[in-house]
């Protein structure tokens, strides 16, 4: 084991500098082509479970996108099949300390801008060159949807709001309850809280 000290994207520059001297092979979910045929049925069941209808909007988190993108090919599987009427709104959440898609999509590009990643309690999204970056705003774009940055005091603040309400979620999660306080959404909003609060055991108290 090598233990990579600094943010997350540290240890994945590592890994990737260990597969060009061809010494392991990285089987990283973002690059697998399973992964958002397996993360799509969050649609189906989404659907499923609001009496065979989509949700009028969907908030996710984006890093590499793997999410985000299953849910969007869930959906159109659904809409193809004749399910749904129209595709809910794709809404991205990403660190205001690392948005490179949020930058992208204000300035109508179909690909990521440079960005200059600066640390982010929500190390999942904390990722300047996102590999789907061309698939995720072609999927903002295509439902109307929006890519929106937060603080890492909003997502704190937001943290903490969940905790109180019973949910014990990660920053990463945190960070769409955060969005949703900024997005002015109508209709039946479902919003992801991705990961378990057990991830990063540190507290991160909201700042007052």
């Amino acid at each position: 084991m090598t233990v990579v000290s600094g943010p997350r994207e540290g240890a994945t520059a590592a890994v990737e500098a260990a597969v060009v001297k061809g010494d392991i092979v990285y089987a990283s979910h973002a690059w697998s082509p399973f992964t958002q045929e397996g993360t799509k049925t969050m649609a189906y069941e989404l659907w499923e479970q609001l009496g065979r209808r989509a949700p009028s909007c969907l908030v996710a988190p984006i890093g590499q996108g793997s999410l985000f993108l299953g849910a969007y090919r869930g959906f159109k599987d659904l809409l193809e099949a004749g399910l749904i009427d129209e595709l809910p709104r794709m809404i991205g959440v990403q660190s205001r300390a690392c948005a490179p898609i949020v930058k992208a999509g204000k300035a109508g590009l179909g690909h990521h801008d440079i960005v200059r990643s600066r640390h982010s309690i929500a190390e999942g999204i904390a990722v300047p060159r996102p590999i789907h970056d061309r698939q995720i705003l072609k999927a903002i774009y295509e439902t109307r949807g929006d890519a929106i940055a937060v603080s890492d005091d909003e997502i704190r603040s937001a943290q903490h709001e969940l905790a109180n309400a019973g949910l014990y979620v990660e920053p990463t999660g945190a960070a769409t309850a955060a969005a949703l306080r900024k997005a002015r959404l109508t209709g039946i909003v479902v919003v992801a809280l991705t990961g378990t609060g057990l991830k990063t055991p540190t507290p991160t108290p909201a700042r007052r």
